[in-house]
């Protein structure tokens, strides 16, 4: 089990908001429609199977000011798993297993848990590491020479307006990410590698004490207790 550290900067990045919930037309053509630009990106993904990288983040206002900055580290692990670790100032952390994804901040000292289906319209990262062809063709994927740009579908109630991955010689270099209000959250990592992560790390042991906002569509029970 991993370290629980994080921060709450990582607000900013954690909603596409209903991107999902597009309509009818722009969905059928979303369903019809997959880019080349999109099949090579997620051609380039499936590399992070086993996948660690350190990051900064900088995030700056609509005229450029910058509100805040944060340090952190990340961990990818095909399909379904990750770990998006902020370590200063403030601390937070997102984890998926494959089936579910936790979202714990300490300085609130509560935990939000999604299904996996969900946490695509919660939080771009969880993107990065699926591998469901209907997810997918609900972000339209461009090409702009090592960067690619994601977006909703459906813009007219995302949150999240774009995502841009910069991705260099199967290295993952930048992930920006703009919200509505053109609030724009840069991470620009380093000492990227590849590794063989235990199971064990992408499971979220919960803290005693925390509140827990459970989002699952249906909780998980063991020996009739609901299992966190």
């Amino acid at each position: 089990m991993i370290r629980i550290i994080g921060a709450a900067t990582m607000i900013v990045a954690m909603s596409f908001g209903n991107a999902v919930y597009a309509n009818t037309n722009d969905t059928t053509q979303a369903v019809n429609e997959v880019s080349a630009a999109s099949l090579e990106l997620q051609n380039k993904l499936n590399v992070f199977d086993g996948y660690q990288a350190n990051f900064k983040q900088v995030v700056t206002d609509i005229e450029a000011n910058i509100i805040h900055q944060a340090d952190g580290k990340l961990v990818f692990k095909q399909p379904g798993k990750f770990i998006w670790e902020v370590t200063a100032p403030e601390e937070e952390l997102l984890i998926s297993n494959g089936q579910y994804v936790w979202w714990y901040n300490p300085f609130v000292e509560q935990v939000s848990i999604f299904d996996v289906q969900q946490a695509v319209t919660q939080t771009p990262f969880a993107l990065l590491v699926s591998k469901d062809p209907s997810i997918w063709k609900q972000f339209s994927i461009s090409k702009e020479n090592n960067i690619y740009v994601i977006t909703p579908v459906d813009l007219s109630q995302a949150q999240v307006i774009k995502l841009t991955l910069t991705i260099i010689d199967n290295d993952l270099e930048k992930i920006v990410i703009t919200s509505r209000s053109q609030q724009v959250s840069e991470y620009t990592l380093s000492n990227q590698s590849k590794f063989k992560p235990q199971e064990d790390m992408f499971e979220f042991e919960m803290p005693a004490g925390i509140d827990v906002d459970d989002q699952r569509s249906k909780a998980e029970v063991i020996d009739g207790n609901v299992s966190y």
